[in-house]
């Protein structure tokens, strides 16, 4: 098998034109059990493991871990706790961002909050002589591109993330997970959510309101998939529960029940 280790732009549209695969970012093409006759390998890209960060957000290189971005973050931080549960430790010290985006499982933890924040990729194709910048799309490795970073918007300070999963066991890959993004505007709240694992793309929904018009409104969107088992739907429905209740302390911390 050859080895090719891209430095230009030129020689990444050389391989997407070949069709070779390309890795660093992701790993799954070598998992398959298939043998290419080549790679293409953007961990040797200037800046593969590099992590930027400024009031906009965070840029990504190819080769940037699921750890050591969590590292960048910082124990604390509402993406960190959403990392933190993705996979093994040894999962996360060898899976990269970029992988999840570029090779996506019909259950992906981190695509749903990455397409929430309405987060970005630099690719290359071979249409343009420069790098492109466009939304993270699922899945990407059905188009003839490779990315060489992801830039993913900083949460806004009036915004929470709250994430579930449900999964057979802690080490096993998740059956379904829920992610939602809410912000308050005075009295009223704006909500978006995905839920992965229901179908083979993800289902995105939205509300506002008041808490019990999102409440109600989330209820409904669950309830009224008709293409969902009612084993997944009840799954769901207990985790906007789990979701609504940490949500509605956080709000009413304090106050006398």
């Amino acid at each position: 098998m050859r080895w090719i280790e891209p430095s230009t732009i030129q020689e990444v549209q050389a391989c997407l034109a070949q069709r070779v695969p390309i890795i660093g970012g992701g790993t799954w093409l070598l998992q398959d059990g298939h043998n290419p006759r080549a790679v293409c390998d953007l961990r040797a890209w200037a800046g593969s493991d590099e992590i930027t960060h400024d009031a906009q957000g965070w840029t990504l290189g190819p080769n940037v871990t699921l750890h050591a971005w969590h590292e960048a973050l910082g124990a604390n931080h509402q993406i960190s706790q959403i990392l933190s549960l993705i996979g093994s430790p040894a999962f996360r010290r060898v899976a990269t961002v970029i992988g999840v985006i570029a090779n996506p499982q019909p259950v992906a933890d981190l695509y749903p909050l990455l397409r929430l924040l309405q987060s970005s990729v630099l690719y290359i194709d071979t249409a343009h002589d420069f790098i492109q910048n466009d939304l993270a799309s699922w899945p990407e490795s059905v188009q003839e591109r490779a990315i060489v970073g992801v830039k993913v918007p900083e949460i806004p300070k009036a915004s929470r993330v709250y994430f579930r999963k449900y999964a057979k066991g802690r080490m096993t890959r998740p059956l379904v997970n829920f992610t939602v993004i809410m912000s308050s505007q005075d009295s009223r709240w704006d909500i978006t959510f995905m839920a992965s694992g229901l179908s083979v793309w993800p289902l995105q929904g939205a509300a506002c309101g008041s808490p019990q018009d999102i409440d109600y409104a989330v209820r409904h969107w669950i309830l009224e998939r008709q293409d969902v088992n009612q084993f997944y739907q009840a799954l769901i429905l207990n985790m906007w529960q789990d979701i609504y209740q940490q949500w509605w302390n956080e709000n009413n911390r304090g106050i006398a029940l």
